[in-house]
């Protein structure tokens, strides 16, 4: 047993009831989580429910309060992770659902690599929406580009990871670029360009051809046409409420609206299941972080 007065004092030491690290476990990550997200100030990681980051958590991120608190927090910082691996600033094994040094240090890359306004500063911490705004449409963005260039891929990108990067992959082959399968500003910007010019012409010469008994337009079906009506899921944003209302991401529209299918974790990196609608526990989602003491420098002592 360690003696507790020779430990430096800048340890958050957090006592775990009946020593079940398993159960706490979850309620440490849940409350580093919060205060990491700017919805806790400055209060220190502890187990009791964090009630008042919970309303702060809702409405900063739009989150549907019919969504579990513990699984809504684990899962925007897991699809964070997922996206940061998209840009080649996290490797596919750190998706834990826990927002550690190397996660955050990964976000403030990305916030660097496209010049984004630094978050904004309130009482309860940095705020991060516009930045995850801009990180989910740009991954979308990505994923919508692709898909009317004529490329396979998987209609969630964080659903496989591995799946997304391999459309990339294709698009830079096919157009002499090196292979990184990575996401990069000139990636997006080459994916928006090739898209917009090589169809321009084609899409001005499609007049509306409304069919007669559903009153439809049947050009609609083509997706460069479609992609002249939906600009905006082609171009990243940092405006939330922007991203919500044309996000067609399954994962991130039940956070949102409480309402479709929820995803469960598998063995395999960079892969998820679907599950049933409904709530999922993230107890056992998360693994035992032997790194959680060294990142956020915490000592459990049990009773």
């Amino acid at each position: 047993m360690t003696n507790l007065t020779r430990l430096p004092p800048n340890l958050n030491l957090i006592e775990v009831p009946e020593g079940d690290f398993d159960k706490a476990i979850t309620s440490v990550v849940l409350s580093i989580n919060l205060r990491r997200l700017g919805c806790s100030g400055r209060t220190t990681v502890s187990l009791k429910y964090p009630a008042e980051a919970k309303d702060k958590f809702l409405s900063l991120y739009r989150i549907s309060p019919n969504v579990p608190l513990e699984f809504a927090v684990n899962e925007i910082v897991r699809l964070m992770q997922r996206a940061l691996m998209c840009f080649d600033l996290l490797p596919i094994d750190v998706n834990d659902g826990l927002l550690c040094d190397r996660t955050f240090s990964a976000l403030k890359q990305y916030i660097a690599q496209f010049s984004l306004q630094a978050p904004e500063e309130s009482e309860e911490g940095t705020q991060y929406n516009r930045v995850l705004a801009h990180l989910f449409s740009s991954v979308q963005a990505a994923r919508h580009m692709l898909h009317v260039l004529g490329h396979i891929t998987p209609k969630d990108p964080y659903q496989d990871v591995t799946a997304f990067r391999k459309s990339i992959i294709a698009f830079e082959e096919s157009h002499n670029v090196e292979p990184t399968g990575f996401i990069t500003g000139i990636l997006l910007s080459k994916l928006f360009f090739m898209a917009f010019r090589e169809n321009t012409a084609l899409i001005k010469t499609k007049n509306p051809k409304i069919d007669e008994q559903t009153g439809t337009d049947q050009n609609q079906n083509n997706p460069f046409y479609s992609i002249q009506k939906k600009k905006k899921k082609a171009k990243p944003t940092v405006d939330l409420e922007q991203y919500i209302a044309i996000t067609s991401i399954d994962r991130l529209r039940y956070l949102w609206t409480g309402t479709g299918k929820t995803f469960v974790e598998t063995d395999e990196p960079g892969h998820v299941e679907v599950g049933k609608e409904g709530n999922v526990h993230i107890g056992k989602h998360i693994k035992r972080a032997t790194n959680l003491v060294v990142s956020f420098q915490l000592t459990f002592f049990f009773e």
